[in-house]
């Protein structure tokens, strides 16, 4: 028969065996260290997770083990209560990532905003970038895109979309938290100009992206400005634009014949004449078309310069009539004025004239020579 040990032994419990990190939860650790922004490291419960998957306090054994292995290279874990917090983008902000979302990144972008080159793509100000790239695309969208997922063209509706225009294609840096309320008028009109039947029609003609860009930033470098256009000025101003289109058409000819006329004589040592004489034509052709636009840039400045001129002389005229009711009821408020002093003058004079004491002392003053002084 086995002899059994006591229930109540006095031998100590034995400890769990006691886990160490492997290199692949080092290597995880160092990773997500690496990658956060230096200005927030993580916090010691976001390396625990890393490190064992799993959430645990740190005051257990693997979370000891975590901050242990911190310690032997020297690094401190950020404290969660007092992470930094990260200042909200401002409306200069929000429309710096809606003109530059395209050519740049959100770490870029949040370098640029934030005035800092140390933020990284884990930082949390290109989080915030982000956030607000997510919850808004579909006005990030408008106000990029000229066309739509069907190839249609999509006119601004919007001031900020507006504005977007204006500085992408005249460099005017206008800003939509400090625009006045002239440019608000300009911006107004300028989203009518653009949403006219005529224009949209032209401008779909055009299957090059590049072409109704060209197209489109001539009519905005012409009108955006000009809150007073008729509707046959806007017409003229999208007829010059098409000029500008087909110029530039013209001109891509010319190089590449021009082009293929150099390919030729090399080849053969020989001047191909057709190729000479197609050059020349369109080159005329090109002329025509410059003479087209100065002619009708001439004619549209030289319209509305005249219209506003003659606008001024008719409300010369209101003003100036304007002008003289103000002097004239002026000059009856003054004499009103004077009356009244003049009367109260009087009076003031009467009440002391009646005083015998002080009668006395005016040696005998009448009312008229104390009036007149």
């Amino acid at each position: 028969m086995s002899e059994e040990l006591p229930k109540n032994s006095d031998l100590p419990p034995e400890e769990p065996p006691r886990e160490i990190l492997s290199e692949i939860q080092k290597i995880n650790i160092l990773k997500l260290w690496n990658e956060s922004d230096p200005l927030s490291p993580p916090s010691l419960g976001e390396l625990i997770f890393i490190a064992w998957n799993e959430k645990i306090d740190p005051r257990e054994y693997k979370g000891r083990i975590v901050r242990e292995f911190l310690a032997s290279r020297h690094l401190k874990a950020n404290n969660a209560k007092k992470q930094r917090k990260i200042p909200p983008l401002d409306p200069a902000g929000e429309q710096f990532i809606v003109e530059h979302h395209k050519e740049m990144g959100p770490c870029e972008m949040a370098r640029y905003i934030y005035k800092n080159n140390e933020i990284t793509g884990f930082s949390g100000e290109t989080r915030v970038v982000k956030e607000f790239m997510a919850n808004n695309t579909k006005a990030i969208s408008e106000v990029v895109d000229v066309n739509d997922e069907e190839g249609n063209y999509r006119p601004p509706k919007h001031l900020m979309p507006a504005i977007t225009r204006v500085n992408k294609y005249l460099h005017k840096g206008l800003d939509a938290t400090k625009i006045t309320a002239q440019h608000k008028k300009w911006m107004a009109t300028m989203i009518g100009y653009l949403h006219t039947l005529r224009f949209i029609s032209q401008i779909e003609t055009y299957s090059s992206i590049k072409d109704r860009e060209l197209f489109e930033s001539e009519f905005i470098r012409c009108t955006y400005d000009k809150p007073d256009l008729t509707e046959e000025e806007v017409d003229q101003y999208i007829i010059y634009s098409t000029e500008v289109v087909i110029g530039k058409t013209i001109s891509a000819r010319v190089q590449l014949l021009e082009e293929e006329q150099d390919r030729s004589l090399e080849e053969t040592g020989k001047i191909n004449m057709a190729l000479v004489e197609a050059v020349k034509s369109l080159r005329q052709e090109h002329n025509c078309c410059i003479k087209r636009q100065n002619d009708l840039l001439d004619a549209l400045k030289g319209e509305r310069k005249e219209r506003i001129s003659n606008n001024v002389k008719e409300n010369a005229g209101i003003l100036n009539l304007i002008t003289l009711w103000k002097e004239e009821e002026g000059r009856k408020q003054l004499i009103d004025l004077a009356n009244r002093e003049r009367d109260l003058v009087k009076d003031e004079i009467k009440r002391l004239s009646s005083m015998d004491e002080l009668r006395s002392k005016i040696l005998g003053l009448t009312e008229d020579e104390a009036l007149m002084g």
